[in-house]
């Protein structure tokens, strides 16, 4: 709404929220590599997300549409680094210069993380569900709020789910269950524009979604050793949220040329090619591993 219906500035708005979840997660590593003590590390920056927030509110309350949309703009993407293992403190430098070798060295890994940077690309329909629910179903209040609050307790819920499939066959095995899903549910979104069958996508794509990316996050933990988990966990980062940041923004190209059937189409088309990339050329870590 307060873009005024521009799709280019929906994905515009994603694409520098993607650009911030890129740039941050190499320094956040080298922030907390050397410590034996992450937590307070942990606060400054969770203070500093839940700070845009406030701030993305205040602006609300006290700025025009115009200045709203800008500070909204620039508020988006802070991401929390993971904690890791304890080594010695090296530059950012060195560890930049360390990352050809560590991909050298780990096969299945530099596989997941090319499977993982593609699949990302899905989520360029993100912000488009809703403006499709909008134009096919209509979008009063009371059904932006029904969906909404679909979307949110089915990945509320989900976890339960997800979290017992992984502790029990592997994270690989939700990204893939995931990532079917997801492709199902805007299959479905395509064909029906029923209410009742729309409430069901976004009960589907909430659970798909908050399952791929808590799979996604933690099947990093079981590649490789612990030394170099930071680093590890921000390269994939980095990287997925590369294509994170250029995702939205292509999706609102598309919208605006094609409408959003392309968007949803060229996003189960990066969906299929991840899942195909983990089902045949990932090998379960935790075999690999020994865990």
């Amino acid at each position: 709404m307060l873009s005024g219906g521009s799709n280019l500035v929906v994905g515009l708005a994603l694409s520098l929220q993607g650009l911030g979840q890129m740039i941050t997660p190499m320094v956040g590593a080298n922030l907390i590599s050397h410590r034996s003590r992450v937590l307070p590390i942990g606060f400054v920056l969770g203070s500093l997300m839940r700070l845009c927030v406030l701030l993305m509110g205040l602006a609300g309350f006290f700025l025009d549409d115009q200045a709203t949309l800008i500070a909204v703009v620039i508020l988006l993407g802070v991401r929390e680094p993971e904690p890791p293992t304890l080594r010695a403190q090296t530059s950012l430098g060195q560890q930049l210069r360390e990352v050809p070798a560590l991909l050298r060295a780990e096969k299945p890994f530099r596989r997941y993380i090319v499977a993982r940077a593609i699949a990302t690309m899905g989520r360029m329909a993100m912000p488009f569900y809703i403006l499709y629910a909008g134009q096919t179903i209509g979008l009063s209040g009371e059904i932006l709020g029904i969906v909404t609050f679909a979307f949110t307790m089915s990945g509320t819920f989900s976890n339960l789910l997800w979290g017992y499939l992984a502790d029990a066959r592997g994270f690989r095995l939700v990204m893939l269950i995931t990532t079917v899903l997801w492709i199902l549910s805007m299959l479905l979104l395509l064909v029906s524009t029923d209410f009742i069958v729309t409430v069901i996508v976004f009960v589907g794509i909430g659970a798909a979604t908050q399952g791929f990316e808590n799979a996604a996050r933690n099947i990093v933990l079981e590649f490789g050793d612990r030394e170099n988990l930071p680093v590890r966990i921000a390269l994939v980062n980095s990287v997925s949220q590369v294509t994170g940041s250029i995702g939205p923004l292509l999706g609102g190209v598309l919208s605006t040329a094609l409408g959003y059937e392309s968007v949803f189409i060229v996003s189960i088309i990066f969906l299929g090619m991840g899942a195909w990339l983990i089902f045949f050329r990932i090998p379960e870590p935790r075999r690999q591993s020994g865990r």
